[in-house]
């Protein structure tokens, strides 16, 4: 049956388990498992690949990149000038001004600096593992909290973890070492009773920290005049 939610997408579900094992073979739910639906319109994409192509899409309409460069800083005195980036060059330790009509804020974390957005503490990590096995789709496990889904190269992709949205304070502060191996061993226990036919041996397990403002809410649009910023936790804007 198709249940209309209301939001972006309209998932088809419950399923039962053959349909399950029709659309993921790999896919091993237990009978106590709670409902399993299917995002027909949902897509999978290699964040690594989605850049390759906005940049190829970019230079064949004349952009230029410039590499080993940090933008420290933008300068922008009134709202009828342009403004200058300040351009920090890696390799010839010196620094430039690069002047534009509009400058595009979509840096990660590193938003912060330039924009003065305040942002979330939210730290994750993601693992990496061999495959054993081959999977279409993105598996998300609302219950152990993790998703699982699988590059081009083959790579197995394992993140999630809680994630907090709004509110002014993380309830994670800081953590330890030993406590980002319990969790990161705990997203792949999730994992790996989720889909036990497709995780090898871990290749590597990655902290990181999720780009959210401290409200929780996006911030994508002209935070002042020349400044246009894309600030938000959602799949494919963390590519760019």
């Amino acid at each position: 049956e198709l249940a209309t939610s209301g939001h972006y997408a309209h998932p088809v579900g419950p399923l039962t388990p053959l349909q399950c094992r029709r659309l993921e073979p790999a896919i091993s739910f237990a009978s106590s498992a709670p409902p399993v639906y299917s995002f027909p319109n949902e897509g999978c994409v290699d964040p690594c690949q989605a850049v390759l192509t906005m940049r190829q899409f970019a230079k064949e309409r004349g952009a230029s990149f410039l590499w080993n460069k940090n933008v420290t800083g933008l300068l922008c005195e009134t709202a009828s000038t342009a403004t200058q980036a300040v351009v920090h060059d890696l390799l010839l330790d010196s620094e430039m001004k690069i002047e534009a009509d509009v400058v595009v804020v979509a840096a990660g974390l590193g938003s912060a600096l330039l924009t003065g957005v305040p942002m979330l503490h939210s730290p994750g990590c993601i693992a990496f593992a061999e495959a054993e096995n081959t999977m279409s789709r993105i598996v998300v496990d609302t219950v152990g909290r993790s998703h699982v889904l699988q590059r081009r190269d083959g790579r197995i992709v394992v993140g999630g973890g809680k994630l907090e949205v709004g509110g002014t304070k993380s309830s994670v502060e800081s953590q330890s070492e030993s406590t980002r191996q319990e969790n990161s061993d705990a997203l792949l226990e999730s994992a790996s009773r989720l889909l036990p036919k497709m995780l090898g041996n871990t290749i590597s397990i990655v902290p990181g920290e999720r780009t959210l403002p401290k409200d929780g809410l996006p911030v994508v649009g002209f935070t002042r005049s020349g400044v246009y910023s894309a600030i938000t936790h959602s799949g494919i804007t963390l590519g760019p």
